[in-house]
């Protein structure tokens, strides 16, 4: 997870195009907008047999990986890419999720919770890990603001529906809650500020979640 602009679709991006040998399905919101070097794009081969798989909006990596678009199920996208990997004849060292920038992830761990007893996709996996991205260089603002989501609509109006920016909670709830929910969290973009900021952003982060495994990195 992580707030809008904060720099995990531009992280996926170097998750899915790795040559250290890990096999890795992600879910995102639009493949489009991963933007995956055309280069390393499985081309289609002769003995591929995808019959009664639908790969719209799939794209496969020479290197093992894959990337689809979240369907209206997200149990049921997962599953579609374990049977993937199935018919290609490996299995994933991970599948990754991209939650949207103003998704709950307390939701989604509740959801998986309640399903494990009943969707065929856990036959296969289950969830491990939760991490968030946090954008250092605008964490401190959107936390000390008092705006709702739906008060900030150029923020979601692109990719979400009227339910979330009709949305009457605070940003900063959200961004609380993404942290507070987080096995590891990356504070992104460090190199854009200051030393005490990052030290004022690593309290804060403490304060909410004192078991996360928390990684800095100037990338994005």
């Amino acid at each position: 997870s992580g707030f809008l602009g904060s720099g995990k679709t531009t992280t996926l991006k170097h998750v899915l195009e790795n040559q250290e040998g890990k096999r890795v399905g992600i879910i995102v919101n639009d493949v489009a907008e991963v933007n995956i070097d055309a280069k390393l794009i499985r081309r289609k081969r002769a003995e591929d047999n995808d019959v009664g798989l639908d790969l719209t909006d799939t794209v496969e990596l020479e290197n093992g990986c894959a990337c689809c678009t979240a369907g209206g199920d997200l149990m049921d996208s997962i599953l579609k890419l374990i049977r993937l990997s199935i018919r290609r004849g490996y299995r994933y060292d991970r599948i990754v999720v991209e939650m949207s920038g103003v998704s709950e992830p307390k939701n989604l761990r509740e959801d998986f919770i309640e399903a494990q007893d009943g969707h065929q996709m856990f036959k296969y996996c289950e969830l491990q890990t939760m991490l968030t991205i946090v954008d250092s260089s605008h964490f401190l603002e959107l936390y000390t603001s008092k705006a709702d989501i739906r008060e900030q609509p150029e923020l979601v109006m692109k990719q979400f529906s009227d339910e979330h920016i009709d949305s009457e909670r605070r940003i900063v709830d959200l961004l609380v809650e993404m942290v507070e929910c987080a096995d590891y969290i990356v504070l992104n973009k460090v190199d854009r500020i200051s030393e005490e900021r990052l030290q004022q952003l690593m309290e804060i982060v403490t304060v909410f979640n004192s078991s996360a495994v928390v990684v800095s990195c100037s990338f994005g």
